[in-house]
């Protein structure tokens, strides 16, 4: 999708990045930083000067195939401050996202006309 972009469009200066929350329950904590910095390194390879913003993963009232809410947001947890932590390392930054349950849709999972605001 980005070398399609890049094929017809100039390089953005910057590029946000808003990934990795439906993974969570999928993939075990390695396995998706890995996948995050293989990521990365696409993106920087391809766009060396763009700024990279991390935009954090929303909390969720319910989580697909979750055993537990609690589990589900204490990875999503450590994975935000992982995935603050590498983006931050060269190049990017942070957007931090004060996102409570009066923003979220009676789903539990996606934003509502407040919380889009």
């Amino acid at each position: 999708m980005l070398d399609n972009y890049l094929r017809q469009a100039k390089p953005p200066s910057v590029l946000i990045l808003h990934v990795g929350a439906n993974d969570i329950i999928a993939l075990d904590s390695v396995q998706w930083m890995a996948e995050l910095r293989i990521m990365i390194t696409y993106i920087r390879a391809r766009l060396p000067t763009t700024l990279i913003l991390w935009s954090g993963m929303l909390p969720r009232k319910t989580w697909r195939n979750a055993k537990s809410l609690k589990a589900a947001e204490k990875a999503r947890k450590l994975l935000q401050r992982r995935a603050r932590a590498e983006v931050g390392k060269e190049y990017g930054a942070v957007i931090r996202l004060c996102i409570t349950e009066a923003h979220l849709c009676s789903d539990g999972v996606h934003l509502s006309d407040v919380g889009q605001e």
